[in-house]
């Protein structure tokens, strides 16, 4: 069911869902390999660019905050648009991901790092970042559970992509 039909893109990336469900975060490709990052309102006709480059978008479990991979690194913002982006979590490195995930209590983020192996950095201002799969194969669009018991991933260790889910 369309939501928004007056908003019109030409190609909308990975979708992120706000806590409550009343908004997404969307990665809009701009031109070949720029995205912007905007919020779409699910519930009125309104959308707001939040990031001129971004993609990967997570939600803070408050739905307050917005984490997204762009060219300067691991980047967030509030979702409210009242400030502009700002680097996060220098530790993370010049992150090159398409996928980020936010944990429920607010104390992980979980990424795929350079698209390759998943990584994770605790939000407690530490700066360590904790590798937790480290392969040959390819690891990506990594997600948490929703008690953050089991790790979603997609690998193509059997040589073709295929979801792996481990505690």
């Amino acid at each position: 069911t369309p939501v928004d039909t007056t908003w019109k893109v030409r190609i909308a990336l990975r979708p992120a869902l706000s806590p409550d469900g009343r908004r997404a975060a969307v990665a809009i490709a701009e031109r070949v390999g720029v995205t912007s990052l905007w919020i779409k309102d699910l519930e009125r006709p309104v959308v707001a660019k939040l990031a001129d480059r971004g993609t990967a978008a997570t939600w803070s479990p408050d739905g307050r905050t917005v984490a997204f991979s762009s060219p300067q690194g691991l980047m967030r913002a509030p979702a409210d648009g009242s400030t502009v982006p700002a680097r996060w979590l220098s530790a993370a490195g010049e992150l090159r991901t398409t996928s980020l995930d936010w944990s429920h209590d607010g104390k992980w983020l979980v990424y795929a790092n350079g698209n390759a192996d998943l990584s994770a950095i605790h939000l407690d201002g530490g700066t360590t970042v904790q590798s937790l799969l480290a392969t040959p194969a390819v690891e990506l669009q990594v997600a948490l559970s929703p008690d953050g018991r089991w790790l979603g991933y997609i690998s193509d260790e059997s040589g073709r992509y295929e979801v792996y889910v481990r505690p």
